[in-house]
């Protein structure tokens, strides 16, 4: 269940953060691993923030990450947080946003 706040004894566990990354009025979704949770499903570049990382610093690094690209912490808009709550724990997803302008694909870096 996805809360807008923190529900009744909301205990934290982790906390995730995820990118809608646009380019040309399209939306980037990858495929998960089949050596991953949830194998063959599509889903936007997301991750588990760690330790000393900003959940900024967490959506920069996911997004190079799982696709190569090189995105300055500036063109990240930060759009929500939510308070997700599963049977056996409870967890945070960042909400972030970013619209490709141009992407030079010589040194993957967007503008």
């Amino acid at each position: 269940m996805i809360y807008k706040s923190p529900p009744k004894d909301f205990k934290l566990k982790f906390q995730i953060t995820f990118c809608i990354c646009e380019h040309k009025n399209q939306i980037l979704f990858l495929q998960r691993q089949k050596n991953k949770g949830q194998a063959g499903q599509w889903g936007v570049p997301a991750g588990k923030l760690e330790k000393g990382e900003t959940p900024e610093q967490a959506a920069k690094r996911e997004l190079h990450e799982e696709t190569g690209l090189k995105v300055s912490l500036s063109k990240f808009k930060f759009i929500t947080k939510v308070y997700d709550r599963y049977p056996t724990f409870d967890f945070i997803i960042n909400i972030f946003y970013v619209l490709f302008i141009e992407i030079v694909k010589k040194t993957a870096q967007v503008f």
